[in-house]
C-alpha cells in the first residue's frame, strides 16, 4: 500500500516521470503505469485533492470468492514428509 501511495504522490504532486519513479522504487515502468491507471480509473484523470486523499487512505478489498480450496491428500503429505526427512538428512551432513 505504501508503495502505491509513494508512486501516485511522486507522479501527481512532485511531477516525476514514470521512468524516474520506476528507477527510484526499483520496479518496472509497466508496474508503475499499472498503479497509475488503477488510480486514474478510480478517481478520474484530474481529481481534486480530497478525492486523491480518499483513494490513498481506503483499504483495498480483494475478491476471494473465486478461489479454489486446496486439499492436502495423503500422497501429498507423504511427499512433504519425504522432502522434510531428506532436508534433515542433508542438513546433518552439512
Amino acid at each position: 500500500m505504501e508503495e502505491k501511495t509513494s508512486i501516485i504522490l511522486s507522479y501527481r504532486r512532485d511531477g516525476m516521470s514514470i521512468r524516474e519513479i520506476a528507477r527510484r522504487n526499483g520496479m518496472s515502468r509497466k508496474t508503475v503505469r499499472k498503479y497509475l491507471r488503477e488510480y486514474e480509473h478510480a478517481v478520474g484523470a484530474d481529481p481534486d485533492p480530497e478525492a486523491m486523499d480518499a483513494y490513498l487512505t481506503t483499504v483495498p478489498h480483494y475478491d476471494s470468492s473465486r478461489r479454489v480450496r486446496r486439499v492436502v491428500t495423503d500422497s501429498v503429505r507423504a511427499l512433504i514428509d519425504e522432502c522434510l526427512t531428506r532436508n534433515r538428512h542433508n542438513a546433518s551432513l552439512g
